[in-house]
């Protein structure tokens, strides 16, 4: 045990609290006692914090007198504080097993554990003295274990107040410049200490809200600093509050002087926001070229959106006015502004595009699009082609996720038609003889490495079990607990998954309305609304029931399984399997009533059979 509690030049190891107060003993510090030794004479304990400086040069020293210690199998440093609530380091070396120079026996690790409750972390310089020592001295690399047990309990507290404020709040968001009926908004809780402010501002400033009111706000350039921008920030939303008007232009499309007033707000807005983030960008550059963080990519997701809150007042009364009245002549309602677009209000003497190029590059944008229904429209005719574009792209970006990856939960559905008769298009690649789908088969070979795997999205028997012309081998999931998997009524092939009810309910007076009421604003397949499909098709779920049974046989530890179709009208098929405390039982739920047939209940009794 190695232990320093005091430098014999007197000189104080651990600093001033930020939170000095909070240690007084409410006057009794101004007491004196003569009969005490000195430096006990008052009472005044407020040095929590440690000395980098001092923990540095300590570590530093011990760091070096460690090369020189070829036999030491264990040693233990603690700088503990002069008080019980203050920060302390404890750091333990401990060699196992025969990695010794000169032991025979064989086996073992060198691990260096460190302990801090605080900021406070060894530079680099002593980690990498006590790697190169034990180099020499064993025959094992070092194993770095950094444990902060506070940091643990401090981020589990803050990951309870974000919930907290997450679920008042009903929104993502926790960073605003006004939050006066926000009662459980996280942002106070960081004047608690610094170490709370860092690690609560990791989480509030992850999502940023801004208005027009608030980035004229002076706290916007004093809480949006470049540092912050650069390590927290992952997306911006600027809400753009337009100009009022009153109840006589709701009986009038937009006129020019409308459109000025409601550009001249929005250029406003946008020059404030890029002279904002670009003091931000600016200052990641800046740490860039000094080597800080030579890492450094841009993060930030930027979104703008535009409201009037005329267009929105009195909303329900204008509707009831419609149904009585019909559309009125002194309330054209969307129509006032649906030909108007935003745009950059040009200086005198300027035009659009020299104003936009005036504007700073913004290099920590990583993302940013502008959303207009009607400017977007054109692109539903390119929708079809993008699914088949995009999708295989999506597969092959689920292989470079990282090997650690442990837990995967997608939900990608595609939405149902309303008209049961119509046929969707394949999404499948005309040139794959063997009609896989490519995002399915990218799931198959991802699930294979996971702990828990959830999915819901219109996917085919291989995103389960390969098809029977594979090449590799049986694959295997020998971590997989949770398996939850919804393959959609509709194949990517495009086929239904379910058959047309024999039932006449569909023919009623309701259904027939619906049926015959053709809207030619709608998406293919929802012009008529007609629920006809209730039945499951077997030959689509036995092929993917077989292979969800095939991949469960191979799932040594499996604790649950969840295999759902459905619902879709009042057909529903749920599967279910569970394995717990030494016994296995599978449960099969449907509406119709559904049988599996023989092959895939033989593997299920094999498996149940074997884990029972």
């Amino acid at each position: 045990m190695v232990e320093f509690p005091f430098i014999s030049t007197c000189q104080w190891r651990f600093q001033p609290s930020d939170l000095k107060s909070d240690y007084e003993l409410d006057g009794d510090s101004t007491v004196t006692d003569p009969g005490r030794a000195p430096g006990d004479e008052t009472d005044d304990p407020f040095r929590a914090e440690i000395d980098p400086d001092a923990a540095h040069a300590l570590l530093l020293a011990l760091t070096r007198a460690v090369r020189c210690m070829p036999a030491l199998w264990r040693m233990t440093f603690a700088l503990e504080p002069p008080i019980s609530c203050g920060n302390h380091i404890e750091l333990m070396y401990m060699v196992e097993g025969g990695i010794l120079l000169g032991d025979d026996s064989g086996g073992g690790t060198a691990e260096l554990s460190i302990e801090c409750r605080s900021m406070f972390r060894p530079d680099d310089k002593v980690l990498q003295i006590w790697r190169e020592a034990v180099q020499e001295n064993t025959r094992a690399g070092l194993v770095v274990v950094l444990r902060d047990t506070e940091g643990e309990i401090l981020a589990n507290i803050i990951s309870y107040f974000a919930a907290e404020c997450n679920r008042h709040d009903g929104s993502d968001r926790f960073f605003h410049f006004n939050q006066d009926n926000d009662c459980f908004a996280l942002a106070p809780y960081a004047a608690v200490s610094r170490e709370w402010q860092q690690r609560i501002e990791a989480v509030t400033f992850v999502h940023i809200i801004l208005t027009p009111a608030r980035l004229a706000l002076p706290l916007a350039a004093q809480a949006l600093t470049p540092d912050r921008v650069r390590r927290f920030v992952r997306s911006i939303r600027v809400h753009v509050l337009l100009p009022p008007y009153d109840k006589q232009a709701r009986a009038r499309c937009e006129d020019e002087a409308d459109r000025a007033a409601n550009d001249s707000v929005f250029t406003n807005v946008v020059r404030r926001l890029f002279a904002l983030l670009a003091g931000g960008q600016d200052g990641g550059q800046q740490q860039q070229r000094a080597g800080d963080d030579a890492g450094y990519r841009p993060k930030i997701c930027l979104s703008i959106t535009a409201s009037c809150v005329s267009n929105a007042e009195d909303m329900e009364a204008r509707r009831d006015q419609w149904d009585i009245y019909g559309r009125l002549d002194t309330d054209i309602y969307e129509a006032r502004y649906e030909s108007s677009y935003l745009d950059l209000r040009p200086a005198a003497g300027k035009s659009v595009q020299d104003e936009a190029e005036a504007l700073p590059q913004l290099h920590c944008i990583n993302q940013f699009r502008v959303f207009a229904t009607a400017s977007r429209a054109a692109d539903v005719y390119t929708l079809p082609g993008d699914v088949l574009l995009h999708e295989p792209y999506f597969a092959y970006a689920l292989q470079t996720l990282p090997s650690s990856l442990r837990h995967f939960n997608l939900d990608y559905h595609r939405v149902v038609p309303l008209d049961h008769s119509f046929q969707t298009p394949s999404i499948l690649e005309e040139t794959d003889r063997d009609d896989n789908d490519k995002l399915s088969l990218a799931l198959q070979k991802l699930s294979q490495r996971l702990v828990s795997f959830t999915l819901m999205a219109d996917v085919g028997p291989e995103a389960v079990w390969p098809g029977e012309r594979a090449q590799d081998d049986d694959p295997l999931w020998p971590r997989m607990r949770n398996y939850f998997i919804n393959p959609g009524a509709i194949a990517p092939s495009g086929q239904w998954r379910y058959l047309r009810s024999n039932s006449d309910d569909s023919d009623d007076d309701g259904q027939d309305m619906l049926s015959n009421y053709a809207d030619p604003f709608a998406a293919p397949g929802d012009e008529t609304e007609e629920h006809l499909r209730d039945n499951p098709d077997p030959d689509a779920v036995r092929a993917l029931l077989l292979a969800t049974a095939r991949a469960v046989c191979r799932m040594p530890v499996l604790w649950d399984m969840c295999f759902v179709l459905g619902p879709i009208g009042e057909g529903q098929l749920e599967v279910e399997y569970a394995a717990k405390a030494g016994k296995a039982k599978l449960t099969v739920h449907s509406h119709p009533l559904f049988q599996p047939d023989e092959e895939i209940v033989r593997l299920c009794d094999l498996v149940i059979a074997h884990r029972s």
